[in-house]
């Protein structure tokens, strides 16, 4: 399995910062590359057995994928495959509704100011 290179926000957005900041885990990357994804902008916090998060990644076939990392104590933030697939980064904004846009942009912003899309 190749690596997947990933950029963290760095921090919780507001209304999640009853959860603490986590990096994803060496399990998780393996999880993430098995589901095809390269490289990956996420933020993400744990805590009392759950976690909330959100995770958009490039395939290796150039699609966009997003990928919600909340989950209970039975899984981790990667086990399940990626919500949806997108042809770039607006059309993740455009598919995105209104409070899932909110927890998304701060990733595709990071993601642009990298220069990726």
């Amino acid at each position: 399995m190749s690596a997947v290179v990933l950029h963290s926000l760095g921090r919780l957005l507001r209304d999640h910062d009853y959860y603490e900041f986590e990096e994803l885990s060496e399990h998780d990357i393996q999880e993430l590359a098995g589901h095809g994804i390269v490289e990956a902008w996420y933020w993400y916090g744990y805590g009392c057995y759950s976690g909330t998060g959100e995770l958009i990644g490039k395939m290796a076939d150039g699609k966009w994928a997003i990928m919600c990392l909340g989950h209970c104590s039975c899984y981790g933030p990667c086990n399940d495959a990626p919500d949806s697939l997108h042809d770039s980064l607006d059309a993740i904004v455009a598919y995105a509704f209104a409070e899932r846009t909110d927890r998304l942009q701060p990733l595709i912003d990071l993601a642009r100011s990298q220069g990726a899309e």
